[in-house]
């Protein structure tokens, strides 16, 4: 057997062996659907004209936060999943603002706005990401032929500035416990104020004891979908 021919069967091997771990993980049906999910991706990119895969670390981006070091990499969510956690609001989207915490090159935002949020909000420390973003914002309405009406804010989740109005929170796993708290408290502290309701969606929910402590959190669902699983809390 020619090395080519050998590379190309242990490529297979390894793809055979993490079908099979993912289906001893997850089981048939959420492996399944994370293969949907790839290709999902793959054609929502294409169909609007994107650039947001890939994973990559915060020393490689331009941040100017003394939170840099509680921040997650970059890693955009899957739109499949994104449906299941969206569809599972008990709410009238087009009433909505969607503020997607951590949204990097802006997969989120384009997918709020394909599902009918009334305004879609981006809140992103890092000046790259951002111009991403914008480039992506862009090329989805040039495709689109119209104004999207998404927001991109540079700025820092623990200091942003919400207008008082029904708001979905999103997150993709974009922060440690302690800034997570803080953005916790600052939202609970916001909708107080306001008395708007406030939704809050967690995926990858590695610090979902910031949402638990808060005294007007409630578990309203957990979304399991492919590789994925989102805890939705009302605030």
């Amino acid at each position: 057997m020619n090395q080519d021919h050998q590379d190309t069967r242990n490529r297979y091997e390894r793809i055979d062996q993490r079908v099979l771990n993912s289906i001893r993980s997850r089981g048939l049906k959420r492996s399944v659907q994370s293969v949907s999910d790839v290709v999902e991706d793959w054609r929502f990119e294409r169909k609007h004209g994107l650039s947001t895969k890939g994973l990559i670390d915060l020393t490689d981006l331009e941040i100017d936060s003394e939170n840099i070091q509680q921040g997650k990499s970059y890693m955009p969510a899957r739109v499949g999943h994104l449906r299941q956690v969206f569809n599972a609001l008990p709410i009238d989207r087009a009433s909505w603002t969607l503020v997607d915490l951590g949204s990097g090159k802006g997969r989120v935002l384009i997918a709020g706005a394909e599902l009918g949020f009334g305004r879609v909000i981006g809140v992103e420390f890092a000046a790259d990401l951002c111009r991403d973003a914008e480039a992506n914002k862009a090329a989805y309405e040039t495709r689109l032929g119209a104004d999207s009406g998404i927001e991109i804010w540079h700025t820092d989740a623990t200091t942003m500035q919400i207008d008082p109005e029904p708001t979905v929170f999103y997150a993709y796993n974009p922060f440690e416990l302690d800034v997570m708290t803080k953005v916790v408290n600052r939202i609970a502290s916001l909708q107080a104020d306001s008395g708007q309701p406030v939704w809050f969606c967690y995926t990858n929910h590695i610090a979902s004891d910031a949402l638990d402590d808060l005294p007007n959190a409630t578990r309203y669902a957990t979304v399991k979908w492919g590789g994925e699983e989102t805890i939705i809390w009302k605030l």
